[in-house]
C-alpha cells in the first residue's frame, strides 16, 4: 500500500466532492472523540445523530496519521457510510473542520476490508491518501482541485 500527501485545503466544494468520492470509495469512517474534552454541543449533536450508524468503537492510541506513545485511552469510532451519516459530515464545511472541542477528530475513510483509504490530522492541516494509482486516479477525476504527492 502506498502513502500519498494531499497539499488541498479540503473545504467548501472540494470538501464536499471528498465525500461523494467517499460515497464511491469507502464503506466506512471514523472519528476519534479524545479523552479530556469537553465537547461543546455541536460534537454532542454530531455523536446523537450518527449513534444508529456506528459500527463498533474502542479505546485507542493510533489511527491514520496518528500515534501517540501512551496507553490506548483515545475512543475510535467507526460509522457506515451512508446518505444519512454524509448529511452529518456536510454540517461542516472542511475536513479540517473536525476538531475538539466543538466536533470529534480526524475524519478517515475505509474500505470495506476496513483498510484506511483517506486520512486526516485536523489541527495540523494534513491529509493523504492509502492505496494504490487507482485510488488516486479516482479522487483526482471526481476532486479536480486536488493536489496528491507519493510520499
Amino acid at each position: 500500500m502506498k502513502f500519498y500527501e494531499i497539499d488541498s485545503d479540503f473545504k467548501n466544494e472540494s470538501y464536499y466532492l471528498l465525500l461523494e468520492w467517499a460515497k464511491v470509495e469507502a464503506s466506512s469512517f471514523s472519528l476519534i472523540w479524545r479523552k479530556g474534552f469537553s465537547f461543546a454541543a455541536t460534537a454532542q449533536e454530531v455523536e446523537k445523530r450518527l449513534r444508529p450508524y456506528l459500527i463498533k468503537e474502542e479505546l485507542t492510541n493510533e489511527w491514520p496519521g496518528t500515534k501517540i506513545c501512551a496507553p490506548p485511552e483515545e475512543t475510535i469510532r467507526f460509522y457506515r457510510i451512508t446518505n444519512d451519516t454524509i448529511k452529518v459530515l456536510r454540517t461542516v464545511t472542511s475536513v479540517y473542520d473536525w476538531l475538539a472541542p466543538d466536533y470529534p477528530e480526524d475524519l478517515a475513510f475505509y474500505n470495506k476490508e476496513c483498510c484506511p483509504l483517506f486520512g486526516s490530522v485536523a489541527h495540523e492541516h494534513l491529509s493523504f491518501l492509502f492505496g494504490n494509482d487507482s485510488i488516486v486516479a479516482t479522487a483526482k477525476k471526481k476532486i479536480p482541485e486536488i493536489a496528491i504527492y507519493l510520499s
